[in-house]
């Protein structure tokens, strides 16, 4: 079977290509399918005429980079068959899908078909259908990529097309792409990061390609975040984000830091809070003698005023001035000795009872009488 018989195809089949499979959306999917059959037979020519070029010239180069062509035994061509087949039925499903808006199941569909049988018309519908997805970078690269495929001179016209279709698809979407600089100091050390990843230094100031979206831009330093803005990117946009560099640290201030008291003169030993022994029983010894004193004194006040209570009535004679001097003396040390004798029990009661905790205790004697002041 010669060429022209393999990519000869009745008609009646070509006029259904043209009225109603040729597209599908404005994608040639139909004709791909149909396409395949004759894709082999094409591959084998080129395979062929490449062969005759190298036998005559010697270089070894080839007119166009196309799939190999299956082998000439019987396991070959069913194992090219079946390819043929389930890249046909691949096809038929991403096409399903597509018009259904299903993206990612068409993209997977188209794909899987491509990596079975390379088409560019399969190709073209990985690229729309990554623009469908929003993911225009990559469907502005897969157009371009096309667009640069040479196909030769025996090409069928399905694949002719779909080349043509993806230059148009790449000068329309081009034309649509946003773009995003990101100016910041490049020697500033500033890390940048675009929805989490990390934006290599080479593309940071420059308008860079970009899908359309939102997205959050945050710029830190020595691992401080200290810049984020969220911006929103439409097609056809320019978007300028300027970072600036962080805010200058205050300067650190000097820690004040107390001064330690002076040491002590080891001759000297340090003062010692605690009571020396013998003021309890020092305290209590002038108690007691303050107690005593006033008891006697209060006998023999009594006594000499009983001696006067018979002669003063109220006043007492001139021949009784001395026992009267003598009834005021022994009040006067009954006075005395009752508040030494109080104050001497209880200063050696306190430092009895609360020992050498930080109270005070003051006591004071005057002729109107004794006061004593304790402080806990």
């Amino acid at each position: 079977m010669t060429l022209d018989s393999e990519l000869r195809l009745p008609s009646d089949l070509l006029h259904f290509i043209r009225t109603c499979g040729i597209c599908r959306r404005g994608v040639p999917v139909l004709a791909s399918m149909l396409a395949l059959t004759s894709w082999s037979a094409f591959a084998a020519a080129q395979g062929a005429d490449a062969a005759s070029s190298t036998g005559a010239s010697g270089n070894g180069s080839s007119p166009a980079k196309v799939p190999s062509a299956a082998p000439d035994d019987g396991a070959g061509q069913t194992q090219a068959a079946v390819r043929r087949v389930t890249a046909r039925e691949l096809a038929n499903g991403g096409a399903d899908a597509f018009d259904a808006g299903e993206y990612e199941r068409a993209l997977d569909q188209f794909r899987r078909a491509q990596a079975l049988f390379p088409a560019p018309t399969l190709a073209v519908m990985e690229g729309r259908c990554l623009q469908q997805l929003g993911r225009w970078v990559e469907a502005y690269e897969k157009f371009n990529a096309i667009a640069r495929t040479d196909l030769g001179d025996r090409a069928p016209e399905p694949f002719r097309r779909a080349v043509a279709d993806a230059q148009e698809d790449a000068q329309r979407l081009g034309a649509k792409l946003p773009r995003l600089e990101l100016r910041v100091d490049p020697e500033g050390g500033t890390r940048v990061t675009l929805n989490g990843e990390q934006v290599l230094p080479a593309l940071l100031n420059l308008q860079r390609p970009i899908d359309p979206g939102s997205y959050a831009v945050e710029a830190s330093r020595d691992g401080v975040s200290y810049f984020s803005r969220a911006i929103d990117v439409q097609p056809e946009q320019r978007v300028l984000v300027e970072i600036p560099l962080p805010a200058a640290a205050p300067p650190a201030q000097a820690a004040v830091v107390a001064a330690p008291p002076p040491p002590l003169p080891r001759d000297e030993p340090p003062p010692s809070s605690e009571t020396p022994a013998w003021v309890v029983p020092a305290a209590f010894a002038v108690g007691g003698v303050g107690a005593v004193t006033a008891g006697v004194s209060l006998a023999l006040a009594a006594n000499a005023k009983s001696k006067l209570d018979g002669v003063c009535d109220p006043v007492c004679p001139r021949s009784y001035a001395d026992e009267l001097s003598e009834f005021r003396t022994y009040r006067t040390l009954f006075f005395v000795g009752a508040a030494v004798g109080v104050v001497g029990v209880g200063v050696g009661g306190y430092f009895t009872i609360w020992g050498d905790d930080d109270g005070q205790l003051a006591a004071r004697v005057t002729p109107a009488g004794a006061e004593l002041t304790a402080r806990f």
